[in-house]
């Protein structure tokens, strides 16, 4: 009832004027915005005027961006507002967000129609870990994306700690492993397969040993190396287990609960 009663006024030009007129008269000492000088989408977003946004865009009423960013943000948690956006062909100098940082199948297809997208290229796999898995598989199937090896490996590995990763995604994380090997070239030559699994002993990864070790040249895989590769699927389990997550956590709980007690105990 409230949201009919909301448009059928703000759809009103005269009455909507009106109101925001009255509200910046009523705060014209207060810094308030008069409605007409509100045309930042970044502003009305961060502000949750949702409704005022929206109400511009149907109106054609040109708006800009301060800050880009935000753009990816709105793409994610208002997708029809974001392909509204789009699609009203009022918004081409905005710079609109890299297809990797979308979770929205729609949205991604929007900005491709439009002439948006760029080509992805994931560059490790802390990188293929945040991708939405729906996303990565429709930029693949249409070869806007084009996974090399590195797409599985870890570089930053810092950033991708025990604590980042979540085990119970475990199964999603399969899900986009098997979908970069699916487009990698294979067989792997040899010399690639040495520097994955060197890699993967330096920096173990969660999940890729097992699903591309198949594709490993027979060499690493069944010669002197293959020592490397049981190695690797222990320090996985070592680091990534769901046991020493659980672990990690409640020492964590464990010591909040200590510093509020302390705090209880001093205050």
């Amino acid at each position: 009832m409230y949201i009919s009663l909301y448009r059928s006024v703000f759809s009103n030009v005269y009455l909507s004027n009106k109101i925001f007129a009255t509200v910046h008269q009523i705060q014209r000492y207060h810094n308030s915005l008069g409605y007409d000088d509100i045309v930042d989408i970044g502003w009305m977003y961060s502000h949750k005027h949702i409704g005022l946004l929206k109400e511009k865009i149907n109106r054609n009423i040109q708006l800009h961006v301060r800050d880009q960013s935000i753009l990816a943000e709105i793409a994610n948690t208002h997708p029809d507002l974001f392909i509204q956006l789009i699609e009203s062909d009022r918004y081409s100098s905005l710079m609109y967000p890299s297809c990797t940082k979308l979770k929205n199948v729609e949205v991604l297809k929007c900005v491709i129609d439009k002439g948006y997208g760029t080509e992805t290229n994931i560059m490790d796999f802390e990188q293929l870990y945040d991708m939405d898995k729906h996303v990565l598989e429709y930029q693949l199937e249409k070869s806007w994306c084009r996974p090399t090896f590195r797409s599985l490996l870890l570089f930053n590995y810092n950033n991708l700690g025990r604590y980042y990763y979540d085990p119970t995604k475990a199964q999603e994380t399969k899900e986009k492993i098997q979908l970069i090997i699916k487009y990698l070239e294979s067989p792997i030559s040899l010399e690639d397969s040495q520097k994955i699994i060197n890699h993967l002993f330096q920096y173990p990864t969660p999940l890729v040993i097992d699903s591309i070790e198949p594709l490993l040249h027979m060499s690493v895989t069944f010669g002197p190396e293959r020592r490397l590769v049981d190695e690797i699927k222990r320090k996985e389990i070592e680091t990534f287990s769901v046991n020493k997550y659980v672990r990690g956590i409640d020492w964590k709980i464990e010591l909040e609960c200590q510093i509020c007690h302390l705090e209880k105990y001093f205050s």
